[in-house]
């Protein structure tokens, strides 16, 4: 079985070749809310909810817990279809503003400012430039960058294989548990936007940035020695630590 605890970040990151080269780790454990405060929970896995179809935009519903169930289908009907214009329907505008940091630091960032950054954001732009030319980056702003990595297949299907369960709803809110056959370790979190429940992936993010850290620690790498060698596995060559012409 493929490590299925990084299968939701990396298909968002687009960078499916960290699936291969870490190991399986344990998710941190988000702090709990009151139980006064929670509004609708659901132990049930959810696969798909044909009451809402793939190409609608996330939104509202009696059962807060069946429409952040339906956000997560949405963004796995949109992976799987290669449809950008879903997928991002269903993320946060947060997790598109990473986007957009990313796109821009891919375009113009010199090595200085790259190197600075989390190694997820240093892999996330070396990645980019490996895969998307600059008269292109100069059209993608965040949501395009993030519909480009569907649409181009940057993302694994693997997706098809999850669910989640243990959903709990508070206030604007929710967090679930990702599963596949048995749950994976990992929470996920939504937020209400304008009356529209959308995912988060900024705490999935920061927690593979910190799988990473800690693999290059256990490798007794530095952050360069281990971002050269993720990408050198990928594509055989120098990552392109400056931005391109």
């Amino acid at each position: 079985m493929r490590v299925a605890i990084l299968v939701v970040a990396v298909l968002v990151a687009g960078i499916f070749l960290l699936e291969r080269s870490l190991p399986r780790a344990s998710a941190p454990t988000p702090a709990q809310d009151p139980p006064e405060a929670q509004e609708s929970t659901t132990s049930q896995p959810v696969a798909a909810l044909p009451s809402r179809t793939a190409d609608s935009p996330a939104g509202t519903s009696a059962d807060p817990a069946a429409a952040v169930a339906a956000t997560f289908e949405v963004l796995r009907s949109g992976i799987l279809l290669r449809n950008g214009r879903i997928a991002a329907s269903a993320v946060t505008e947060e997790t598109l503003h990473y986007y957009d940091e990313i796109a821009s630091m891919a375009l113009s960032a010199e090595k200085p400012i790259v190197a600075s950054q989390s190694l997820l954001t240093q892999l996330l732009i070396l990645n980019v430039r490996t895969r998307v030319s600059s008269a292109q980056l100069r059209e993608l702003n965040g949501r395009h960058l993030f519909e480009y990595a569907v649409e181009h297949g940057l993302t694994g299907r693997e997706i098809g294989g999850l669910g989640i369960s243990d959903i709990s709803v508070f206030d604007a809110t929710a967090s679930a548990k990702v599963v596949e056959g048995e749950c994976t370790g990992l929470t996920l979190e939504f937020h209400r936007e304008a009356d529209e429940w959308k995912l988060s992936l900024i705490p999935v993010l920061e927690f593979l940035d910190r799988v990473l850290a800690d693999g290059a620690a256990r490798a007794g790498l530095s952050r360069e020695e281990f971002v050269n060698a993720v990408m050198a596995s990928e594509s055989g060559a120098s990552p392109p630590w400056n931005p391109p012409g």
